[in-house]
């Protein structure tokens, strides 16, 4: 606990001295015609912040045997180095990408590879059956490696198309956070929740952003503990995972189809995402509001098991936010 209460202080020093340690290490995003319409330059430290608490985490594991990734890695040291070795080359893509903006394919290859050296070399990361509320589990034997890559290469995508907007992802990444909660008290995802809250008061503000750095950080981080919970929890299944990230996944599928059928590239960015849709509808701060409602129902339907009810209200909900007709925040 006191390890804890160090690196909370020592991440205070770092939001509170974001501007000259963005200037150090020249790391902005900056308003860039179309995509980015933000009017100034904003410090993308919010990403590198997660990313310090992901690797100091790591290694005073390591080091000094705190045991709080025992139980993700099954208390094999081996493991969690090979695990921590692989992801530093996912990480050094985002790295690369917020710096120089690679070309959607050439990210995509890079991905592709980093991803399966990591399923590879970690079989805990490997996906070895389909269990449901509704359908009987199946095991998928020789295709899990393939499938471990694609589901883990989705993940990220799906979470870099659904960041775009201010509080978006950090509002997304304390719903799941919490309902991680709901199923193992653990102190790895308390902390993470604080850091998430402190991120989100300087993403209000406008002065810090995640940057694709900081999503594939956050990306790694609930990809390893959704794998955790569904490996080890009876009640967590598909339906479970599926819903939790219901909103990431139906906007991106709807922006890659759209996008094939207009013949245009399915991973060039445009602004047709959800949040972009939404935010020229109604204000920012109503767009979050209603997404934040959403999220605290969807907790307690998911607490109660109310699947098919929770995959129904989504989908109108939706809808509705994508479509011109909708017209809720004229009560908020």
């Amino acid at each position: 606990m006191i390890f804890f209460f160090i690196l909370l202080f020592l991440n205070f020093i770092l939001f509170l001295n974001y501007k000259p340690i963005s200037n150090f290490l020249n790391i902005y995003d900056k308003p860039s015609g179309l995509i980015k319409k933000h009017k100034i330059k904003v410090s993308l430290l919010g990403g590198y912040i997660f990313y310090f608490n992901f690797v100091f985490i790591f290694l005073s594991d390591f080091f000094f045997n705190l045991g709080n990734l025992n139980e993700i890695f099954e208390q094999s040291f081996e493991s969690k180095v090979i695990f921590f070795i692989n992801v530093q080359f996912i990480f050094f893509i985002a790295f690369v990408d917020d710096r120089i903006n690679i070309k959607a394919i050439t990210r995509l290859i890079l991905l592709v590879f980093t991803c399966s050296m990591l399923v590879y070399s970690n079989s805990f990361s490997q996906l070895d059956y389909f269990k449901s509320h509704y359908f009987d589990t199946f095991y998928f034997n020789n295709s899990k490696f393939l499938l471990s890559v694609l589901i883990l290469i989705s993940i990220i995508n799906i979470l870099n198309f659904f960041d775009g907007a201010n509080l978006q992802s950090g509002i997304f990444f304390n719903y799941v956070l919490v309902y991680f909660l709901l199923f193992d008290f653990n102190i790895i995802i308390i902390y993470f929740l604080i850091i998430n809250n402190i991120f989100l008061f300087f993403n209000f503000k406008n002065k810090m952003f995640l940057g694709d750095f900081g999503v594939y950080v956050i990306a790694i981080f609930l990809s390893m503990f959704l794998m955790f919970y569904y490996r080890n929890f009876h009640d967590f299944k598909f339906e479970n995972v599926f819903l939790l990230l219901f909103f990431p996944i139906i906007d991106f599928l709807r922006l890659i189809i759209s996008r094939i059928l207009k013949n245009k590239n399915p991973m060039y960015g445009d602004r047709n995402h959800i949040h972009h849709i939404a935010i020229n509808k109604y204000k920012l701060y109503k767009y979050n509001l209603i997404m934040s409602i959403i999220y605290l129902l969807n907790l307690v339907g998911l607490y109660f098991n109310l699947f098919l009810l929770i995959l129904l209200f989504n989908l109108i909900i939706y809808f509705y936010l994508i479509q011109i007709k909708f017209r809720l925040t004229k009560f908020l």
